[in-house]
């Protein structure tokens, strides 16, 4: 059995035609350690090591760049998020030198045929910019593969024109399309004309207050996501909603949905007195604010004028 028929750890190498696999391709084309390393990693990402081997490749890229060219740009990795705009637009590699790769039998992306074209260029002439475009490209091949940015910054340079971070904007805030005065309606409940309605007596940027705009007067908010399920039915009010008087009677018993009845002994401007026939439950008091949330239950039989305390 020949050594290259033998691989420790995968067959990532030996799965390939001996002139294909990269210490034969290396030898052949007289490439440095580094060189190689670029070709090795570039060559092997898919069937092993992935993003990591990407990253290893643009590792040694950057030393290659010392080696040759002084100080190498700094490479960030980051995760792509809302805000991330890539606009990249290089030429094709070289149409005879894409063939010839076919021809040698190379399953290989367009990416990564000018990401080895960069390579040879470099060694054939030593100008830094093959090695600025080989990384380049190997920035595109990371995102488009693997959804990574990788981020080039030239020492005292700003990051790369060509792939820039912009940080996520606040989204604007949206315009109240309604002003204090106003009665609106769930659009769900337009076409009923006795659906609850509300008349708007407060507006922030992040909610309405508003008052149910019938007998009860029950107070409430509407958050800002919700303002479009609503729409203006009424003309803005030119003077505030007067205070309307209370729906209930002393000796009516009231309650809320499947709740203990009160009764009530006292009504004040503000607020209710009531008891309770639960021997468990003491007197209490319910505010103006919440007698929407309840409903007459038994009526007062007394034959008399609303009383109060």
């Amino acid at each position: 059995m020949k050594p290259e028929d033998i691989q420790h750890g995968g067959n990532h190498y030996k799965d390939q035609p001996k002139h294909l696999q990269p210490i034969y391709l290396a030898t052949a084309l007289k490439l440095n350690p580094i060189e190689y390393s670029i070709l090795k990693y570039l060559l092997r990402h898919r069937k092993k090591g992935g993003l990591l081997d990407l990253q290893k490749m643009m590792h040694f890229a950057q030393m290659l760049w010392e080696e040759n060219h002084g100080q190498a740009p700094q490479i960030t990795y980051l995760t792509p998020a809302v805000g991330v705009e890539f606009e990249f637009h290089k030429q094709q590699p070289d149409a005879l030198f894409a063939s010839l790769l076919q021809l040698l039998g190379f399953q290989i992306t367009n990416a990564e045929c000018a990401i080895l074209q960069c390579l040879l260029r470099h060694k054939s002439n030593g100008k830094v910019c093959e090695l600025r475009e080989l990384l380049q490209y190997g920035q595109w091949l990371i995102y488009s593969e693997y959804g990574m940015v990788a981020v080039l910054k030239q020492l005292d340079e700003p990051v790369d024109a060509e792939f820039e971070i912009v940080p996520p904007a606040d989204p604007p805030q949206p315009e109240c399309p309604f002003k204090i005065g106003d009665i609106i309606q769930h659009n769900m409940d337009i076409e009923d004309q006795a659906g609850p309605k509300w008349q708007i007596v407060g507006i922030t940027s992040e909610r309405l207050s508003v008052v149910n705009f019938n007998d009860y007067n029950d107070a409430s908010q509407i958050e800002q996501r919700f303002w479009r399920n609503y729409s203006c039915v009424g003309i803005r009010a030119t003077e505030p909603k007067q205070q309307s008087e209370c729906p209930f009677k002393v000796g009516d018993i009231i309650a809320k949905p499947n709740s203990t009845g009160w009764k009530i002994d006292c009504i004040l401007s503000d607020r209710l007195h009531v008891t309770s026939d639960d021997p468990y439950q003491t007197p209490s008091q319910i505010d103006r604010q919440f007698w929407g949330n309840y409903r007459i239950v038994v009526p007062t039989t007394i034959d008399a004028t609303q009383q109060t305390c």
